[in-house]
């Protein structure tokens, strides 16, 4: 559904803005997901730990966005350069100042690790050797696994631990990446029993 919104005249526009809106509900949403990383509401545990992994060109919005939205919960967010440089330049050209080397942290317990997307960055996650077995560690442990846009269908699902049922961007390449998997039309899917 599209709407054009009154300050905005130019129809392209209209339509990139009730994108941007309409995939920005996943991000909303992650505050309610921090309540699955708590396992008790007492106030004298610790915060969830999530690790952000970011290669070069990786899509700087859903990296950002998913810190933000963590750290406002009052989860302590690790992002973590995949590169051998804290300093990650992303798909739009911004530069991100990591707050450690993938290769320091990856072997550390998280309660999730979240993924961003954006190509070709999403690739060159999935090629991260050091990052594909922190997910497959991640799974084995019965800890959480987070993906969004292309990284479920070209980081999640290569290394294995793409749930039964799962969704990603919504283009023919990644979707028929996503094969055998219950391809679910949703912005949002979450397998509690994966803990995906």
């Amino acid at each position: 559904r599209t709407f054009t919104p009154p300050y905005c005249s130019n129809p392209m526009t209209a339509r990139r803005s009730a994108a941007f809106v309409t995939r920005s509900v996943p991000v909303l949403k992650a505050l309610a997901f921090t309540r699955l990383l708590r396992s008790s509401p007492s106030p004298a545990m610790a915060p969830p730990t999530v690790l952000i992994p970011l290669a070069t060109a990786s899509e700087e919005l859903e990296a950002i966005a998913i810190a933000n939205v963590l750290r406002r919960a009052n989860c302590t967010v690790t992002l973590a350069s995949t590169t051998s440089a804290l300093a990650v330049t992303c798909a739009r050209n911004t530069t991100i100042l990591c707050d450690a080397l993938l290769s320091d942290v990856v072997a550390k317990d998280f309660d999730l690790i979240a993924v961003p997307g954006g190509m070709p960055g999403a690739r060159a996650l999935g090629e991260c050797e050091a990052l594909v077995a922190g997910l497959r560690m991640q799974k084995e442990e019965g800890r959480w696994v987070a993906a969004i846009c292309a990284a479920p269908a070209v980081v999640l699902k290569p290394a294995g631990v793409f749930p039964r049922r799962g969704t990603c961007y919504p283009a023919k390449v990644f979707r028929d990446a996503i094969a055998g998997a219950e391809d679910v039309d949703e912005l949002v899917v979450v397998d509690e029993e994966a803990k995906v």
